[in-house]
């Protein structure tokens, strides 16, 4: 069994830098439906648009933070405080959104009542990552979800 660690830095999402015109259509979808909203007198509704919107702008523009990941022979670590045992490993996957992109995408599953843990790491670092995972959990096919889809085509 490897019991070298595998270390790696890779951002916390994939960035995509957006130009001012990604703004004034966000807005302007965001208008329209406020407009309905009120039309309709559902102001609760509109409020959480209002909300919603200026949420979207800030995160759309928000640089991503440098984590480091590591690998042992016992946990995944995330940013040097959250630890995953691997024991607790169901399965894991691999998204590979577009070949050339620096990162893939890594989604793991510890069990049934938790959320997949989805994490990037260097193209690279696909095949040492799958060997010493599979020693804990079963490796599955993964398709980019509906929502990965959406968000690559307007590049939040």
């Amino acid at each position: 069994m490897e019991h070298t660690p595998i270390f790696w830095k890779a951002p916390e999402f994939e960035h995509h830098e957006k130009e001012v015109l990604w703004s004034w259509i966000s807005i302007m979808f965001a208008v329209v439906i406020l407009t309905v909203a009120i039309l309709g007198k559902n102001f609760l509704f509109a409020v959480f648009i209002i909300i919603a919107e200026m949420l979207i702008l800030t995160w759309a523009h928000r640089e991503p933070r440098e984590i480091t990941f590591e690998i042992d022979e016992k946990n995944i670590v995330i940013a040097g405080q959250e630890k995953h045992a691997l024991k607790l490993l169901d399965h894991f996957g691999f998204v590979d959104l577009d070949e050339e992109d620096e990162y893939i995408e890594l989604g793991l599953a510890f069990n049934k009542f938790r959320p997949m843990t989805r994490i990037l790491i260097p193209r690279e670092l696909r095949k040492p990552v799958e060997q010493k995972l599979k020693l804990f959990g079963r490796r599955v096919d993964m398709e980019p979800t509906i929502v990965d889809t959406l968000q690559r085509i307007v590049r939040f």
